[in-house]
């Protein structure tokens, strides 16, 4: 059983996410639990108030430290029995960007949880305490930490053993080991012709030596073409 908690001050925002799909299949197949945990409920006043104005000036507010640092130990409490490590990461934009392979990694964590950063970002001091990691998801701004934590939990369900009807189906997936890191080969079904577009033949043949070599192919022009950053 693998544990994600996630730390947010919109718990409403993942309803319909851990309950539908892949993500919805694995928690109830009990390959994964997860647990939405309002920060608000760690709030240090009467108005359950978490943000506060940046030291030294400056545009936005920035989440306190405290709430968040209640908020994880009280995963640390709900765990405590447990001889698993607890892994922190916070999402930011000035995280290390998640891959696949990072994702293949947190898949391998018993107890994972996820701060969700808002606002004009997280106190320093939090990070610093309790953060085992910062992950950002891309080289942009969006206006919380919720769709980042989302698309975190996501790549890495549906890495665990049994999530997935077939086991082999994330062998074949962009980025993976199989497929050497490279995008995906061009991918057809039912049916064979849509006007003057016709399945290649070669996916038609049944040699499958042979469609290996012509997935290989376009692959690799696929990945020299879209994504030339890849080292491949």
């Amino acid at each position: 059983m693998t544990y994600i908690h996630i730390i947010t001050i919109f718990p409403e925002f993942f309803n319909e996410f851990i309950t539908t799909s892949i993500v919805g299949i694995a928690r109830e197949k009990k390959l994964v639990t997860i647990n939405i945990i309002n920060l608000r409920d760690f709030a240090d006043d009467n108005h359950k108030s978490v943000d506060s104005p940046p030291y030294g000036g400056g545009p936005g507010m920035i989440l306190k430290a405290i709430p968040l640092i209640k908020a994880v130990n009280s995963v640390r409490s709900y765990h405590s029995e447990s001889k698993d490590k607890i892994k922190v990461v916070l999402t930011s934009p000035k995280g290390k960007v998640l891959n696949q392979k990072k994702s293949r990694e947190l898949s391998n964590e018993k107890i994972l949880v996820i701060v969700c950063g808002h606002y004009g970002g997280v106190d320093q001091r939090f990070i610093d305490r309790e953060c085992d990691e910062e992950i950002s998801i891309g080289d942009y701004i969006l206006t919380g930490g919720e769709i980042p934590a989302m698309v975190i939990s996501d790549s890495l369900i549906r890495l665990l053993p049994g999530t997935l009807g077939n086991p082999d189906s994330n062998l074949y997936d962009s980025f993976s080991e199989y497929n050497s890191g490279m995008l995906e080969a061009p991918l057809y079904t039912r049916p064979e012709i849509i006007g003057d577009n016709k399945v290649p033949e070669i996916l038609l043949s049944g040699n499958h030596s042979e469609i290996e070599k012509w997935r290989l192919s376009k692959s690799l022009d696929i990945t020299k073409s879209n994504r030339p950053d890849l080292k491949i």
